[in-house]
């Protein structure tokens, strides 16, 4: 704040406050562990629907694909980096609704990302799945958009989500099933 020596009135500064990472991490800790705790409650959400069943042993996986053992390790340090991100991005939001809107974003991606599961693995639809991943891929990419142009970081923190996403599609679209056939629908007539 500036002192304005003329009429003694306390001035305000034009443009919103940069805030730093460390500023953030000293001022707003409360708002980083709600952070992790909304990230890592949809991936719970995730791992409740990701059943390892005879019917996902049985699919024909890409030679590159890590072992299952790997996975939650791997999501681990996505949501990690996406509780970051949507920190970040939070408090990058200029104004109420930029938040609101940065919320509903992340709840949309949440969703999609719980449902994918649930598609996938629980009603064994890599059809569905693969149609259900092009949102998701999407919801990504809007996420990354958003938060560009308020916080170069919070859009960095998510490439790596980004790139799982598109490696787990090419598995989808690059390893044929002979079991998991498009279902035909029933008959009207």
């Amino acid at each position: 704040m500036n002192l304005n020596s003329s009429s003694g009135a306390v001035a305000e500064p034009s443009g919103p406050p940069t805030k730093g990472f460390l500023f953030l991490l000293r001022h707003h800790r409360r708002s980083l562990l709600l952070a992790f705790a909304l990230s890592f409650a949809v991936a719970g959400l995730g791992t409740h629907f990701t059943v390892l069943d005879g019917w996902y042993f049985a699919l024909r996986q890409p030679a590159w694909k890590p072992p299952d053992a790997a996975f939650g390790a791997i999501w681990s340090v996505i949501f990690t980096l996406c509780a970051i991100s949507g920190w970040l991005g939070w408090h990058a939001c200029p104004s109420p609704s930029e938040r609101w809107r940065w919320a509903l974003l992340w709840l949309l991606n949440a969703s999609l990302n719980v449902v994918w599961s649930l598609i996938y693995f629980t009603w064994h639809r890599p059809d569905w799945a693969m149609l259900e991943l092009l949102c998701l891929w999407q919801s990504i990419f809007v996420l990354i958009g958003y938060a560009y142009s308020r916080s170069k970081l919070a859009a960095l923190l998510l490439c790596p989500y980004l790139a799982w996403v598109s490696a787990a599609s090419t598995s989808l679209v690059c390893q044929p099933q002979p079991a998991c056939t498009i279902r035909p629908a029933l008959s009207t007539t």
